[in-house]
């Protein structure tokens, strides 16, 4: 999910190699950039692996190709939900830093990712603390923590069951924090601010999350 350049041959050069032990393995692949979408297709059309652009979808496929192209726009986190395993795209080239590993955590997905995440540092050193997604140095890094996961169920299961009560544990996270900064400042509805006077009890307050 959310690969940038050179992620997708990566990954396709990588799948078709797992796909030869793992012979009912598909790959959903999803580029961040909708403006790369046809040079993507172009890459998995050269790959000679069966495949299909999920924008010339008209009905459902009685049987789907080795290659799903994600090529829409807002349809990823659908896409996780169906995942047995995942892989974040931007952390392999050490230019981008990263994308989010949460949303498929939250569905309970094993992650892999490379190792340049300084966008989300904390969320995935957390996950991988946790027990939640493995963080690989490279290509033959991410095909062979891909393989472990693949040929183990339950390992799997593991994984998952952690990551997302990683991501349940941080829920509301928010809240719990403008709590600790009202209790610190004494800052409650009808207390005195300098210049002010009395702030108004106005009832229960309505944060954005």
């Amino acid at each position: 999910g959310s690969t940038h350049p050179p992620e997708e041959a990566i990954v396709l050069e990588r799948f078709a190699r797992l796909r030869e032990r793992f012979p009912q393995l598909r790959l959903v692949l999803v580029p961040r950039h909708p403006d790369r979408f046809a040079e993507v297709a172009a890459l998995v059309e050269k790959s000679g692996l069966p495949s299909v652009r999920r924008s010339r979808l008209a009905e459902p496929l009685a049987e789907p190709p080795a290659v799903l192209l994600l090529d829409t726009v807002g349809e990823l986190g659908a896409a996780w939900g169906l995942a047995d395993v995942g892989f974040t795209g931007g952390s392999l080239d050490g230019r981008r830093g990263g994308q989010s590993m949460i949303e498929p955590a939250g569905y309970g997905v094993p992650v892999a990712f490379g190792p340049h995440v300084w966008n989300f540092a904390d969320a995935a050193a957390r996950l991988v603390e946790a027990g939640g997604a493995v963080k690989v140095a490279d290509a033959a890094g991410l095909e062979a923590a891909l393989a472990t996961l693949l040929g183990d169920p339950a390992l799997r299961d593991r994984m998952g069951a952690a990551a997302r009560e990683l991501v349940r544990r941080q829920q509301g996270a928010t809240e719990r924090t403008l709590d600790v900064i009202d209790a610190a400042t004494g800052e409650r509805p009808g207390t005195a601010v300098p210049g002010l006077g009395s702030l108004p009890d106005a009832g229960p307050r309505h944060r954005q999350p």
